[in-house]
C-alpha cells in the first residue's frame, strides 16, 4: 500500500469518527468531560483499525486491491459498531446518558465490552471472498443482532441493565471486577483478645 490510500482511509476514518461524535455526544461541549471524548474517539480509532487490518489482509482481493472498496467497506463497519452502540440504549444502556453524561463507569465498561463485541462482527462480516455487499450486510446482521439478543436475553433475566445504570455495580458491568468486589466484601476475622 502507497502512502496515498493509507492516507485516504484515514480521512473516511476522521470523518466516521466525526459522524459518530456528533450523534452520541452531547452538541455543546462539557469542558469536564473533555477527557472522556477523547478518550473515546481513541477507542473508536483503535476499533477502526482492528477493522482496517482485517480489511487489509483477509477480506476478499477485490475489495483488498481497491483503496475505494476498503474505504466503504471502512465506513460501513464504523457506522454498523455506532448502531450497535444505538441499539444498546433501547436496551438498556445509553452511552450517551450513562456513560458521558452521569459518568458510570459500569456502563462505561458494558459499553466497551459491546462496542469490541460490535467491532468484531463487523470485521468478522468482512473475512473472506463473498459475492458481494448484501453477504457482509447479512453476515453483520446475523453477527450483532445475535450479539443484542443475547445483551438482551441476559438483561432481562438478571435485570444487569438496572443494576449497571441505577446501581452503578462495576462487578456488573465488568465482569471481572466480581472477584475484587468479594475479595473486599468477605467478612473479617474478628479476633478476641
Amino acid at each position: 500500500m502507497d502512502i496515498f490510500s493509507i492516507g485516504f482511509h484515514l480521512f473516511f476514518v476522521l470523518i466516521a469518527l466525526g459522524i459518530w461524535k456528533s450523534l452520541f455526544f452531547p452538541s455543546r461541549p462539557l469542558l469536564a468531560n473533555r477527557k472522556t471524548i477523547v478518550l473515546s474517539l481513541t477507542f473508536m480509532f483503535v476499533c477502526a483499525s482492528v477493522v482496517y487490518v482485517v480489511l487489509t489482509r483477509w477480506s476478499a482481493p477485490s475489495v483488498r486491491e481497491d483503496s475505494g472498496e476498503v474505504g466503504f467497506y471502512l465506513v460501513f463497519s464504523m457506522i454498523w459498531i455506532a448502531l450497535a452502540q444505538g441499539a444498546s440504549a433501547f436496551l438498556g444502556i445509553s452511552l450517551r446518558d450513562d456513560v458521558i453524561e452521569r459518568r458510570n463507569a459500569a456502563a462505561a465498561f458494558a459499553v466497551i465490552g459491546l462496542t469490541i463485541g460490535a467491532t468484531f462482527c463487523a470485521a468478522g462480516a468482512n473475512v473472506g471472498d463473498g459475492p458481494g455487499f448484501e453477504v457482509v450486510l447479512f453476515c453483520a446482521s446475523l453477527a450483532t443482532g445475535t450479539l443484542l439478543a443475547l445483551w438482551a436475553a441476559f438483561a432481562l433475566a438478571s435485570e444487569a441493565a438496572d443494576t449497571i445504570t441505577i446501581e452503578r455495580d462495576l462487578s456488573t458491568g465488568n465482569p471481572h471486577w466480581r472477584m475484587a468486589c468479594r475479595k473486599r466484601t468477605r467478612p473479617q476475622r474478628v479476633r478476641c483478645r
